[in-house]
């Protein structure tokens, strides 16, 4: 009889062993010793086989490479079963009561619970070759010769310091090429569903309380997911109308824009995949495979499934525990997902645990008047922060004050004004007709405006995907006659969208796209001469690549009659020049134009108010005395009064 039939048998005997080398020579602790051994092994579909062994036992083992060994005997015939190797995970527990060692070991695949560190390997390379490679590494051979997705291309390194292990990458290396790996001594073998299959029926099952759990699959549908499960792309059997997934979350080989191109072999190697879900526990079938086809019948029924989960326990006797668990994952919207992820309208995440980044777009691409445009917004979050890219939506503007809002005494706040010429502010229906969104405009007749804006400075070492890109728009209207620019400049580069003579633009836009600036500031420059009537409006610099949609700056709220800012609060009049209130850490004020000159009219300093003119109708109080008017009788003007009296 083989070893698994003996152990099948009422009346075996057992006598578990282990046996491990030091310097040559073989210590073994025997059954007397052993209170209690289990081997075990845990698998899913794809991935790796965990395989372990816990012992309690009255001797403490080194931590050296051990196998465990059970010699089965019934009757006249004798078996050896052979489990490991195993190496020690940590350091044994002792038990003072029963004056035991309880240890955990676990299969070779325990070396590759340590951080991932860079593979010596050219790139760019294929799956497969990066397989091979990472399995000498690991100190490991294979007998595999290929592999579904093998030749998918890995552009870089996309595991250097993202927290993962190396059992981490061929857990992912599994699920992408839809392949369970498991560990025999030090070679990894792909581990097959099994075809000829253990039967186990109502006599071995002994009137166990049978629970037959759901059935997973067919499967007819893969599902790839990332950014924490919300961006789903998947191929399923279009041919059906109901879909059995099968969902992969979070695969760093598949977590960018190509990762559609895995769908069609992790289709093929998946597809028809069936089992049914079942928990047993029986007098044991000895040593059992990953993946080991079982067919159950129980009553009239018969289940077909497969064994991703055995515990074997020695004891005085022998029992066996094996189970599969109904797979984890929620049932797709497969309207909000698409079959890739490059289709006209586009709704993207991608989660680099690499560069610790996550990146979201939503775009749509549309073609009007024969040219192709694009709406989109995108947004970038790192550890340093947020940095959003948004055209046709809103954005946040880095240039203050930028459409001129806010002037005191014919100085707009936050730009320098230069130059003999006139600078005027106003508010023009005629641009926001023209699709301005601020509907206020600046016109330059031989003047310069300018103001400071501070960046961050781009550097060689930053990576494509954390450079910080910065862009400048505008509309302008201007004369044929004259000439016009807006200049971005620091010590080191300069960007200028001119207008000379003859250019004629009727609200025109104008911008300057994906800057990287060289130093931390730009300053950024308008000039209009006296002929060009040149006149600006939706001034915006943002970050991003691309134009964004006219806003005020960060704390700004101006409109043609009420200002709210850095400095404080102005409110003002549109229609009589000059009159204004201001309220602001230095001051509450009011000023009026008067005569051709602006004038302080009333200010509050500390316990004072001072004010130019006053018009009191009733009375002016001071106790103990009050002035009230005489408005009647023979004599008119003034009364001093006693607080509180009437007359």
């Amino acid at each position: 009889m083989t070893y698994n039939e003996i152990m099948q048998k009422e009346g075996k005997r057992i006598s578990p062993r282990i046996i491990y080398l030091v310097n040559d020579t073989e210590f073994v602790i025997d059954h007397d010793d052993i209170k209690k051994a289990r081997p075990f092994f845990n698998a899913s579909l794809v991935g790796t086989v965990m395989k372990g062994f816990e012992i309690e036992c009255t001797k403490e083992i080194l931590n050296v490479e051990i196998r465990f060994e059970n010699i089965a005997r019934f009757e006249s015939d004798i078996q050896k079963g052979s489990y490991g190797p195993y190496y020690l995970k940590e350091k044994p527990e002792y038990n003072a009561d029963s004056k035991t060692y309880s240890h955990k070991f676990y299969d070779g695949f325990l070396k590759t619970m340590v951080e991932y560190q860079p593979i010596q390997i050219e790139y760019p390379t294929t799956v497969f070759q990066y397989f091979l490679k990472l399995c000498e590494t690991c100190g490991f051979s294979t007998n595999i010769t290929s592999l579904p997705n093998g030749t998918k291309v890995i552009k870089k390194d996309i595991y250097k310091d993202i927290g993962f292990t190396f059992r981490n990458v061929f857990d992912d290396i599994g699920q992408a090429t839809g392949t369970l790996f498991q560990l025999n001594d030090f070679e990894i073998k792909k581990c097959l569903l099994g075809t000829t299959p253990i039967v186990i029926n109502d006599d071995i099952l002994k009137n166990q309380n049978i629970s037959i759990g759901v059935k997973v699959g067919p499967i007819n549908s893969i599902v790839l997911a990332r950014a924490g499960n919300a961006d789903r792309i998947y191929k399923r059997d279009e041919s059906l109308t109901t879909w059995n997934e099968f969902l992969i979350s979070e695969n760093q080989l598949m977590n960018d824009n190509d990762r559609d191109e895995y769908l069609e072999e992790l289709y093929e190697a998946l597809y028809g995949t069936e089992y049914y879900s079942f928990d047993f526990e029986l007098v044991g079938f000895g040593i059992i495979d990953p993946l080991q086809k079982i067919k159950i019948l129980t009553g009239e029924k018969e289940y077909f499934s497969y064994i991703f989960n055995c515990e074997e326990e020695f004891t005085q006797g022998y029992t066996q525990s094996i189970y599969s668990e109904p797979l984890e994952g929620s049932e797709t919207d497969y309207s909000a997902s698409d079959t890739t992820d490059r289709r006209i309208n586009q709704t993207i995440a991608i989660v680099n645990k690499q560069e610790k980044y996550i990146e979201q777009l939503v775009s749509d691409m549309y073609e009007e008047d024969g040219v192709i445009n694009e709406k989109f917004t995108q947004a970038y979050q790192d550890i340093d922060g947020f940095i959003k890219s948004i055209q046709n939506s809103g954005g946040s503007n880095l240039i203050y004050n930028s459409v001129m809002f806010a002037i005191q005494d014919g100085v707009p706040e936050n730009w320098t004004v230069t130059g003999v010429g006139a600078l005027i502010a106003q508010s023009s229906p005629e641009a926001f007709n023209n699709g301005a969104q601020s509907g206020h405009t600046f016109t330059l007749l031989d003047k310069k405006v300018k103001q400071r804006v501070y960046v961050k400075p781009d550097e060689d070492s930053i990576s494509d995907e954390r450079k910080t890109y910065y862009t400048f728009s505008c509309k302008i209207k201007k004369n044929l006659t004259g000439t016009c620019y807006v200049k971005l400049s620091n010590s080191v580069e300069e960007h200028i969208i001119q207008l000379d003579s003859g250019q004629e633009s009727f609200y025109g836009d104008y911008e300057i796209k994906a800057l990287l600036p060289k130093e931390n500031y730009y300053d950024i420059e308008f000039y209009g001469s006296q002929e060009s009537n040149a006149t600006f409006t939706d001034v915006m610099f943002a970050l991003g690549q691309y134009k964004t949609t006219w806003t005020q700056a960060n704390g700004e709220i101006m409109n043609t009659q009420v200002v709210i800012s850095q400095n404080g609060v102005l409110v003002k009049s549109s229609v009589y020049e000059g009159d204004y209130t201001v309220m602001s850490p230095l001051e509450f004020a009011g000023y009026s134009l008067i005569n051709g000159v602006i004038t302080k009219v009333f200010s509050l300093n500390k316990d004072t108010t001072n004010v130019k003119k006053m018009r009191v109708e009733d009375e002016i109080a001071m106790s103990p005395i009050k002035i009230v008017p005489i408005l009647t009788g023979d004599v008119t003007g003034w009364a001093l009064v006693k607080t509180g009296s009437d007359n």
